[in-house]
Order: structure tokens, then C-alpha cells, then sequence
């Protein structure tokens, strides 16, 4: 067999390192490490955000923030509920329903005690699971948002992307983690 050695005019020729680039300064690696967990919160966060979204869409559905215990444990505080919009008629005792308090007060989100039907209108008596008597008021309405879908904890999310500080924030974040991939520090010669 036969080889030959080249051999270069200038002496031998250090061969680049193969395999990642191991960076010993530790900014460099948290500032990598932050930008990584950004990005991953940020994709978790928005890809949930968008599968919520179509599928109400898709069914129709309202999201409704459980903000009280008074439905616990069924419904705990912080859960993010998907609620149908369901004629006065399809709605039954033992269903958990949306409906707009009296006076302008906000929603109420209880369970059907009973219900009666006249004239495409319903009269509810409701109760929270976590209450000793029912409401005081009976609820008469056209409709209400029968519950199909609950998410316990993703409501608390909810809230605070819906907080014009919170949003801020988020998109600050989300512009420094971006705005972190086109800024390299700045090597030093001899290293």
C-alpha cells in the first residue's frame, strides 16, 4: 500500500472542534437558557391560546372565568368553564347554566334546581353546589350558557392575559426574547 502525507508550507493545521460550542462564559449560557424557556412558555401559551379559541368557534362556545367558591368543588376558583349558548327550552334541572344576574350584577354560574317553560322563556331556580339554599331571585331567561367544558386553573391565565399590565409585560417579554437572538456578546480577542 501506497500513502502520502501532505504537509502544509505553513506547518500543521489545527482541525475546527466538532460537536456544539460549549461557551464557558455563564451570561452567555442563562441568556440562552432564558431565551429557550421563552420560547417554549410563549409557544405552550400561545398554541393553548389558539386551540381554546378555534374550538369555541368551531361549537360555539363562550369562556367564563370561575371567580367565587360557591360552586366548588365542582367548579373551582380559577377554572376556565366553555359554556354553550342553549334555548330556554333544552335547558334541565341538574345543569350548570351562565346566566346574567338581575339588576346588571354580573354572571352567575349554578346548578338548575328546577324549571319551568312558558313562551320560549325559563324560569330558573339555581344553587350553588357549595351554598346551603338556593338563589334568592328565580332567573327568567331565553337562554343560557349550559357548561360543557371545564379547564380547572387556566382561568386564572385568562384573567391576567385580559390585564392591560400583564399584556404589556408579556409583549415586552416577548420582544426581548426575540430582540436576544439578533444581539450576540461581544468576544474578546485571544479567546
Amino acid at each position: 500500500m501506497n500513502t502520502s502525507t501532505v504537509v502544509s508550507a505553513t506547518g500543521p493545521r489545527a482541525t475546527p472542534r466538532q460537536g456544539p460550542r460549549l461557551d464557558s462564559r455563564p451570561g452567555s449560557r442563562l441568556l440562552r437558557l432564558l431565551r429557550s424557556a421563552g420560547l417554549w412558555l410563549g409557544a405552550v401559551v400561545g398554541i393553548t391560546t389558539v386551540v381554546i379559541v378555534v374550538v369555541c368557534l368551531a361549537f360555539q362556545l363562550r369562556p367564563q372565568v370561575v371567580v367565587s367558591g360557591s360552586m366548588e368543588p365542582t367548579l373551582p376558583v380559577g377554572s376556565l368553564l366553555l359554556v354553550a349558548p342553549t334555548p330556554a327550552d333544552g335547558l334541565r334541572a341538574g345543569d350548570i347554566v351562565t346566566v346574567e344576574r338581575p339588576r346588571g350584577r354580573g354572571l352567575v354560574t349554578h346548578r338548575i334546581v328546577s324549571t319551568s317553560v312558558q313562551d320560549e322563556l325559563a324560569t330558573l331556580e339555581l344553587k350553588g353546589d357549595a351554598n346551603a339554599t338556593v338563589d334568592p331571585d328565580p332567573y327568567v331567561v331565553r337562554s343560557a350558557g349550559r357548561l360543557v367544558v371545564t379547564i380547572p386553573g387556566a382561568g386564572y391565565v385568562a384573567a391576567a392575559v385580559k390585564s392591560p399590565l400583564i399584556m404589556t409585560a408579556l409583549l415586552l417579554l416577548v420582544f426581548a426574547v426575540l430582540l436576544s437572538g439578533f444581539v450576540r456578546p461581544r468576544r474578546r480577542h485571544g479567546r
